[in-house]
């Protein structure tokens, strides 16, 4: 099988397993393992790599799980995502870093109107409401902790 065709399968939840191994490799750089941690963080940038190819790729694929709330929910991770990665990455090339940090932010804050508009206001399905939808609610608090890496005044107070 071609490798498009596999990232086509790729399961949303994969997002959210890597944003839990980047929070858990934080841990392991405390505990002087630094190389889980640059490990994790490249795990994670493939695999938001892939979900991007998924995302333009396959954009029918993604448009059918997204009518569903619960992986709709779940794609909140992948701009969660970009905003810790942008925090790896401000180390190394700030501009860079900065740029994920607030592209991840715009892609959360639509994520998060686009969610809302489809399974809210246009009715909610008592039988989708999971605590998945805490990702898509609660998920812009990862620009607040990641913020303090970029410098910003704001996330400093």
């Amino acid at each position: 099988m071609r490798l498009l065709e596999k990232i086509g399968r790729l399961p949303v939840g994969v997002l959210a397993t890597s944003v839990g191994l980047v929070t858990l490799s934080n841990i392991y750089l405390l505990l002087g393992f630094p190389i889980l941690k640059h490990l994790a963080m490249m795990v994670a940038i493939l695999v938001r790599l892939a979900a991007l190819l998924k995302i333009t790729v396959h954009f029918r694929i993604f448009k059918s799980e997204y009518k569903q709330a619960v992986p709709a929910s779940l794609y909140g991770t992948f701009s969660m995502l970009t905003m810790i990665i942008g925090s790896y990455l401000v180390n190394y090339e700030e501009t860079i870093g900065k740029a994920f940090w607030y592209i991840g932010i715009l892609l959360h804050l639509i994520h998060t109107v686009v969610f809302t508009y489809e399974h809210v206001v246009k009715g909610v399905n008592k039988d989708s409401f999971t605590p998945t939808w805490f990702v898509t609610y609660d998920g812009l608090l990862v620009s607040t902790v990641v913020g303090s890496a970029m410098g910003n005044q704001f996330y400093k107070k």
